[in-house]
């Protein structure tokens, strides 16, 4: 009876944990390069932590096991991730010109519920295509074909498919994170005044999301 006892307080310890881990930190995709050539392959990370870029924790497989990819003529492809030191890994190879989508989702145990969901948009010899919807319980969509350098961008957080209101947070490369308020409708708005990587994250209820995308310097 102890040794019961003892196993249900490590099991309801270990999900503390888990919850905490799950929404005390971000994750998100990252590329190595987020403007590969045709047919390069390109090592792509699913990173934790609140650093942006940089991850500073790794989730285990018991928690992430692959990553998704849709491709421009809407087929999709699942990669096993690999374990490193700073963030679980693989390689993809982009094989044509189009936007590209990537996607994950976090289990929770002992369910194995999805309650994260991370998703990042890769455009090949185009413009930076964010209409990204796949569908996930929480997410972050683009309400246009294409985002630009000085000009506003309109995006919508969804969950099970309706709009909601919530709060976004905005981190940079190389610049300091702010928040945005969403409307009744789910809609918030960008200045886009920077090129680089960006990431967008919110949660709702239990669940949480990102949304990562580049801009490209003008020439």
């Amino acid at each position: 009876m102890e040794a019961i006892m003892r196993k249900k307080v490590f099991i309801s310890i270990f999900l503390v944990f888990v919850n905490a881990f799950c929404f005390a930190h971000e994750h998100w995709i990252d590329l190595e390069t987020f403007e590969p050539q045709v047919g390069q392959k390109i090592k792509v990370f699913v990173k934790s932590g609140h650093n942006f870029p940089k991850g500073e924790l790794v989730l285990n497989k018991r928690f992430l096991k692959e990553i998704k990819l849709i491709t421009p003529d809407k087929n999709t492809k699942s990669y096993e991730l690999e374990q490193e030191k700073d963030a679980r890994t693989t390689y993809i190879v982009f094989d044509t010109t189009g936007s590209y989508v990537l996607y994950f989702s976090v289990t929770r145990p002992p369910e194995d519920e999805e309650v994260y969901f991370g998703k990042s948009v890769v455009s090949i010899k185009e413009r930076s295509d964010v209409i990204s919807e796949v569908g996930s319980k929480l997410e972050i969509v683009s309400k246009q074909t294409n985002i630009q350098l000085n000009k506003k961008a309109v995006f919508q957080v969804l969950f099970d498919k309706k709009p909601i209101k919530t709060t976004v947070s905005v981190s940079i490369e190389g610049k300091k994170n702010f928040f945005v308020q969403t409307d009744k409708n789910g809609v918030f708005y960008l200045d886009i005044k920077h090129s680089g990587r960006y990431l967008l994250t919110t949660s709702y209820k239990k669940y949480g999301c990102s949304l990562t995308f580049f801009l490209r310097t003008q020439k």
